[in-house]
C-alpha cells in the first residue's frame, strides 16, 4: 500500500505541474496567445484525464502503470519546439530507464507474481510511442505501437484471466482495468498524436533543468597537457632506454661494413645444431610445466538448495530436485498449475488434467504428464524430455537443446512453438504397433524481401 500511495502522489505532482504548463501546440500567433493566456494544451489535459483515471484505477485494483516520464515530455512537447536528434535521446533517456525497470521485475526465477509483472512491462513499451520521430527511426507508427505493446501483455493477461476467473475476482478486475488503460491510451494516440509527437512551432529551445529536457551533464574535462616538444632534451629514463653503441649514426657504420657485418657473430658449432640434439621430442620438462591459476571462487562450492515439492494454493511447486525418479502428482485439480524449477537427472509424472505445466532451468529430467489445458512451457533447459498422453494444445520450447517432445494420438494437433533451441525433435506414433517415428524441428530459415515484405521459410536440406 506504501507503493500505491507514493506512486499516486508522484502522478499528482506531475499533474499539477502539467496544469502549470504555457503554451499550445501550433505555429502563428494563435500559439503565442495561448501560451501567454497560460491554457493547458489539449493533449496534455487529455493525458492528464487519462493517468486521473483509467491508470488510478488499476493502482487501486493492486498495481501501477507507470507514465511520469512520459507525461513529463508531454508537457516539454507543449512548451519546446522540437530538438536536435542528440537532445531528443537525452530527453528519453529518463523514459527508457523506467521501462528497463519495469521488465527487470519480470527477469529471473518466476515468483507468484510473474504474470502481473509480465502483463504491466509489456504494455509499459507502449510509451515508446513518444519515440517515433517518422519513418527510417527504427519504430511502428505510435497507434501501431501501442497495438503491438498490448498484444504481447495480453498473452500474460489471458493467462491470469484463466488462472483467477471464477477464483479471485480482484485479479480479474485488475486485468480489465489494464485493458481499459490501453483502449483510453490508444484513442488518445490516435487523437493527438497519430503521426508523432508535435512539440510547439513557436516555443523557445529546451533548457536544462526545464520538463521535459535534458538533465544538464557533468562538466566538460580540462584541457589536455601540451605535447612535448622534440627539441625538448629526453629525459634520464629515456636515455637510458636507448641502444648501446651509438645509436642511429652507430647503426649506419655497421651497415656500410657490408660483408664484414657478420664477422662479429658466434659460430654455430655441430653440436649446437638441433638435428645433432639428443632429445628431438620437443616435450617440456615436467619441473618446467607452469601450474594453473586458479581463484578462490573457482574452487568454492556451488550452493545446493534444499529439494522442495509442495503445493501451494493451486500451484505445485517442484525446485532443486537430483537424481530422483519418483516424484508424482496424483489426482491434481484441473484448475492447479505445475512449476518444476532447476531439477536434474528426474522423472516427473503428472497423473491427470492440470491447467498449466513449466519445466524451467532442468537438466536430463524427464517429465510425462495427461491433459493440460492451457500449455506446456519448457525454458532455459538442456538435454530434458517431454512426453505427452493426453490432450495438450500448446508447446512452448523457449532457450533449450537437446529437446525430446513424445506425442500421443490425442495430440497431434497440438501446436509447438520454438525460440532459441537447438536440437528439438518430436516423436510421434506410427501405426498401432506402438513404434515412434522422429523428426527434427527447423533450426535454420531462409529470409527473402519479397513484394515489399519478408518471407522467411525454414532452410531445408537434401543429400546428394
Amino acid at each position: 500500500e506504501g507503493l500505491l500511495d507514493t506512486v499516486v502522489k508522484r502522478l499528482e505532482a506531475v499533474t499539477a505541474r502539467l496544469e502549470a504548463v504555457e503554451g499550445k501546440v501550433g505555429g502563428g500567433s494563435g500559439g503565442a496567445a495561448a501560451a501567454d493566456s497560460g491554457d493547458v494544451p489539449a493533449f496534455v489535459s487529455a493525458f492528464e484525464t487519462l493517468v486521473d483515471t483509467q491508470v488510478k484505477a488499476v493502482v487501486q485494483k493492486g498495481d501501477a502503470v507507470g507514465g511520469e516520464e512520459a507525461k513529463i515530455l508531454l508537457e516539454g512537447a507543449a512548451k519546446f519546439k522540437q530538438p536536435s536528434p542528440e537532445e531528443f535521446n537525452k530527453i528519453l533517456a529518463p523514459t527508457g530507464e523506467q521501462l528497463n525497470k519495469a521488465s527487470a521485475l519480470a527477469d529471473g526465477k518466476r515468483t507468484d507474481g510473474f504474470l502481473f509483472f509480465k502483463t504491466i512491462a509489456e504494455f509499459l513499451q507502449s510509451l515508446q510511442f513518444v519515440c517515433y520521430t517518422g519513418k527510417g527511426c527504427g519504430l511502428s507508427m505510435p497507434v501501431a505501437t501501442v497495438d503491438e505493446s498490448w498484444q504481447s501483455a495480453e498473452f500474460y493477461s489471458n493467462k491470469l484471466l484463466r488462472e483467477f476467473k471464477g477464483v479471485d475476482d480482484n485479479k480479474v478486475e485488475w486485468v480489465k482495468a489494464v485493458k481499459e488503460v490501453y483502449t483510453e491510451l490508444k484513442g488518445y494516440v490516435k487523437q493527438y498524436h497519430a503521426t508523432g509527437l508535435t512539440w510547439n512551432a513557436s516555443g523557445t529551445a529546451p533548457v536544462a533543468g526545464s520538463p521535459g529536457a535534458p538533465k544538464p551533464g557533468p562538466p566538460p574535462p580540462g584541457p589536455p597537457p601540451p605535447p612535448s616538444s622534440y627539441l625538448d632534451k629526453p629525459s634520464a629514463p629515456a636515455a637510458a632506454a636507448a641502444p648501446a653503441g651509438g645509436g642511429m649514426n652507430a647503426l649506419l657504420g655497421e651497415l656500410n661494413k657490408g660483408s664484414a657485418v657478420t664477422g662479429g657473430l658466434k659460430k654455430v658449432t655441430d653440436d649446437m645444431k638441433s638435428k645433432n640434439q639428443a632429445n628431438r621430442s620437443g616435450a617440456v620438462p615436467a619441473g618446467n610445466t607452469p601450474k594453473p591459476v586458479t581463484s578462490a571462487a573457482a574452487k568454492a562450492p556451488a550452493v545446493t538448495k534444499p529439494p522442495k515439492f509442495e503445493l501451494k494454493a493451486r500451484k505445485w511447486e517442484i525446485e532443486y530436485q537430483v537424481d530422483n525418479k519418483e516424484i508424482v502428482i496424483a489426482n491434481p485439480e484441473p484448475n492447479q498449475t505445475v512449476y518444476i524449477y532447476n531439477c536434474k537427472n528426474c522423472l516427473i509424472q503428472v497423473q491427470g488434467k492440470v491447467n498449466n505445466i513449466t519445466l524451467d532451468s532442468c537438466q536430463r529430467t524427464a517429465l510425462v504428464t495427461q491433459d493440460v489445458l492451457a500449455a506446456c512451457e519448457v525454458v532455459n533447459g538442456k538435454s530434458n524430455e517431454v512426453q505427452c498422453k493426453g490432450k495438450v494444445p500448446t508447446i512452448v520450447v523457449d532457450n533449450c537443446g537437446g529437446q525430446q517432445i513424445y506425442l500421443s494420438k490425442e495430440c497431434l494437433d497440438a501446436t509447438i512453438t520454438t525460440a532459441k533451441s537447438s536440437e528439438v525433435n518430436v516423436l510421434v506414433p506410427d501405426g498401432d504397433e506402438g513404434d515412434m517415428t522422429e523428426a527434427p524441428l527447423p533450426e535454420q530459415f531462409q529470409s527473402n524481401f519479397v513484394n515489399g515484405k519478408w518471407s522467411t521459410v525454414a532452410v531445408q536440406h537434401s543429400a546428394g
